[in-house]
């Protein structure tokens, strides 16, 4: 929907769901947001960190799901580099599976583009709740009990859970 009348100038906040349609947004719309996102980045993002943006997707009625990464790195030069990639054609996926599916693509990619060979930090970012509040117990408890949760039963979807852990430790060796 346009709105008309909007003044030329000021702030305008908008509500964006989606963080996905947040990023574009940014990314495209006024060169100085872009300028001011870089200047920003470059501050608080070291030399030595991959920044990866991860996002899964699925189609509910048919479980057939995508996944979208954005990795960021600062080259030598000290530029911003960003790097994409897209994994399309999962069956029978839901939401949370196809998020972590997505965390476990983005180190393995970032591992076969080589872009972790002068990096000692990575930080992915999603927007999945199921991983932000599970992963630590998947490092660090779920992998000691036999990926049983602390109840007794079973953690849902431990074969998943146990390709990330695999990846995470795969490039904390690599990078001792």
């Amino acid at each position: 929907k346009v709105i008309s009348g909007l003044p030329n100038s000021g702030l305008l906040h908008v509500f964006i769901q989606h963080t996905s349609a947040g990023l574009t947004i940014n990314e495209n719309y006024d060169p100085s947001v872009r300028e001011d996102f870089n200047t920003s980045f470059n501050n608080l993002i070291k030399e030595d960190t991959l920044v990866i943006y991860t996002d899964g997707s699925v189609a509910h009625k048919t479980q057939q799901g995508g996944i979208g990464i954005r990795m960021i790195y600062i080259d030598s030069e000290g530029d911003d580099v960003a790097v994409d990639a897209h994994f399309a054609g999962y069956h029978n996926v839901n939401s949370g599976q196809i998020e972590l599916i997505g965390c476990t693509k983005a180190l393995e990619e970032a591992m076969r583009q080589n872009l972790t060979l002068s990096i000692q930090k990575v930080i992915i970012l999603t927007d999945s709740k199921y991983i932000v509040n599970n992963y630590k117990a998947a490092m660090f408890q779920w992998s000691k009990n036999r990926w049983n949760r602390r109840t007794g039963r079973p953690v849902p979807d431990a074969d998943l859970w146990k390709e990330l852990v695999k990846q995470l430790k795969i490039y904390n060796k690599a990078h001792i």
